[in-house]
């Protein structure tokens, strides 16, 4: 299995960024698990993931957060034959 590249827009990773920095210990810990695990499921077989999203001619997939009361979605696109998958947005929501 040829495994793609995770890449992060610009935007999207300096806002990752900042919220993780303003965040207390909690809001990091859950911060780097949704990064590692959008890193490691998205270097597999992206196409398999989540569903399309015609609209925005991208995939979208929630990431599950265990004791969490936000909701999170990473859409992404994948770009087959150079093996690079972009995640252009990340959405919170609190339940």
């Amino acid at each position: 299995m040829t495994r793609f590249t995770v890449v992060w827009d610009p935007d999207v990773e300096a806002s990752f960024l900042s919220h993780w920095i303003a965040g207390d210990s909690q809001t990091r810990k859950y911060l780097t698990a949704v990064a590692h695990w959008i890193d490691s499921r998205l270097s597999e077989n992206p196409a398999d993931l989540g569903r399309p999203r015609s609209d925005l001619g991208a995939r979208i997939i929630a990431v599950p957060l265990a004791n969490s009361p936000a909701r999170v979605a990473a859409t992404f696109e994948i770009y087959s034959e150079d093996r690079i998958v972009r995640v252009v947005r990340l959405t919170f929501r609190k339940e």
